[in-house]
């Protein structure tokens, strides 16, 4: 990755260096993560969604707990944007995919 000049060394700069660094130390094997989409490409019902790696579940993990418990902290103001006195059940039941 180049270089940049001084006035992008805070941003693009830091970033650039981070990346040296780590290249090549990444904790996923890339054959494994290919043989794992091979594997779910010859399932019947693959996942909607596949995190590869432990990192990747335990990031999607966190973010989804912060994403619910966002959700129930303002879950108020959403319901705030109904008619009132409306009882809204449509959809209420819709499972994207288990």
């Amino acid at each position: 990755m180049q270089d940049f000049g001084p006035d992008y060394d805070q941003t693009v700069g830091t970033l650039a260096r981070h990346l040296r660094d780590v290249t090549g130390t990444e904790p996923g094997d890339p054959d494994r993560a290919a043989q794992v989409i091979l594997t779910i490409a010859g399932m019947d019902e693959p996942p909607l969604r596949l995190l590869l790696g432990a990192s990747a579940y335990r990031t999607g993990q966190l973010v989804s707990q912060q994403r619910l418990a966002d959700d129930q902290k303002w879950r108020h103001l959403s319901e705030a944007a109904d008619f009132p006195g409306q009882l809204h059940t449509r959809g209420g039941d819709i499972a994207l995919q288990k």
